[in-house]
Order: structure tokens, then sequence, then C-alpha cells
């Protein structure tokens, strides 16, 4: 269950069609999670400013049952953010929320 959601102010034209399925599997790869749990969102057209300026910049956040190395995840996924968008590494921001079980629904249940 790790859901990643990318906010942004990258115009969608800018986001590749298949970004979100790139993040998704590189999710799955970096958490051992099956792709049929992962959930990808990119919020893009936003009004930011970061460092004071409206230069491309992105703040993401994953959510996921247990933990993760994220020194390791946030290497990877701003790595591609980084390639993928032409985002600068300056300018990327990667949150944590590690949840419990009893924290995520899925269909009619909880997973604890």
């Amino acid at each position: 269950m790790p859901s990643f959601t990318l906010n942004t102010n990258l115009p969608r034209d800018k986001i590749p069609p298949n970004f979100p399925a790139e993040i998704s599997k590189l999710l799955s790869k970096l958490t051992g999670k099956p792709e049929s749990y992962i959930t990808v969102a990119i919020n893009s057209d936003q009004l930011r400013v970061f460092n004071g300026t409206p230069a491309p910049c992105a703040s993401s956040t994953l959510e996921i049952l247990g933990s993760v190395d994220s020194k390791k995840v946030t290497k990877e996924i701003n790595g591609l953010i980084h390639e993928k968008l032409g985002i600068d590494f300056d300018r990327l921001f990667l949150f944590f929320y590690n949840l419990s079980g009893s924290q995520v629904g899925h269909g009619q249940s909880t997973f604890g």
C-alpha cells in the first residue's frame, strides 16, 4: 500500500504520460510491495514558489505501511523526478509517513 503523491508547479504537458507508471514500478522495486497495492498521483499546474521563486519545484509524499530506507528511496525517487521532469535536486522535497495497518483501509477492511 504505498501511496505516492507529487505536487509540482510544472504544467501538465511537461509530465510524460508514462511517468506515474515509472514511479509505480520504482516504488515496487524499492519497497518490495506489488504494484497492485501502489497508487501514484501527480498534481501539476500548481501555484508554487520555493526559495521565493516560481522556478520548477516539487514536493512529494510517500505514505506506507511499515518503514523503508528513506535515504535510498529519496535518492532513487528524486533521481527519477530530476531525470524525467528536469527539476533541480535542491528544489525537491520528499516526505515520509509510516502508517500502521489500522490506519489504512482497502476494500471493506483495514490492513490491521
